[in-house]
């Protein structure tokens, strides 16, 4: 039979352990006015809270360093179309990772820009909107290419229909000479 300091040893290994494989994140609730009516925000109210919760600042922190990031099957699958496709660039390149380091050395993306983690891609200020740019850019050219290339087969269909019509006119007219 273990004694009460065991007991409580135990207790406090196992609330210990279950800390330790949690995820640690908080809810912070911030009031809109002191007297918690509906309806009713003080801005002055709102920012202090926000301030001394140290949320201000955290955002401040996220913008200062990388503040977008993409998991890389994200990354790849929105951005992958800059190195022919998301299969395509990871086939190539050998792996997720590589693959993230193609698309983003295609793009123009500089080195301290960008930072590759183990699970994500994390990218500075400005840059994202300038990979969504040349994203858009090369999905338009991509959607010129084949508009271009139904319109041409449409064309040589018409041509055909054409020609055989020629050569049908062609031939009956020499049917009748004859």
């Amino acid at each position: 039979r273990a004694t009460l300091s065991q007991q409580f040893q135990r207790q406090l290994d196992d609330l210990m352990q279950r800390l330790g494989d949690t995820q640690v994140h908080y809810v912070r609730c911030i009031n809109p006015n002191p007297q918690k009516r509906s309806g009713e925000v003080d801005l002055a109210s709102t920012l202090h809270q926000l301030r001394c919760g140290g949320v201000m600042d955290a955002v401040r922190v996220a913008r200062a360093g990388y503040p977008a990031r993409f998991s890389r099957a994200q990354f790849l699958e929105r951005f992958g179309c800059l190195a022919g496709g998301p299969g395509w660039a990871v086939q190539e390149a050998g792996g997720e990772r590589e693959a993230c380091e193609k698309v983003l050395d295609i793009a123009g993306v500089p080195e301290g820009a960008r930072a590759l983690g183990r699970t994500r891609v994390f990218l500075r200020i400005g840059q994202t909107e300038a990979l969504e740019a040349r994203r858009a850019c090369t999905r338009a050219a991509a959607a010129t290419r084949l508009q271009a290339a139904a319109r041409g087969s449409a064309a040589h269909k018409g041509f055909l229909v054409l020609r055989a019509a020629a050569v049908l006119a062609q031939c009956q007219w020499r049917v009748n000479l004859a």
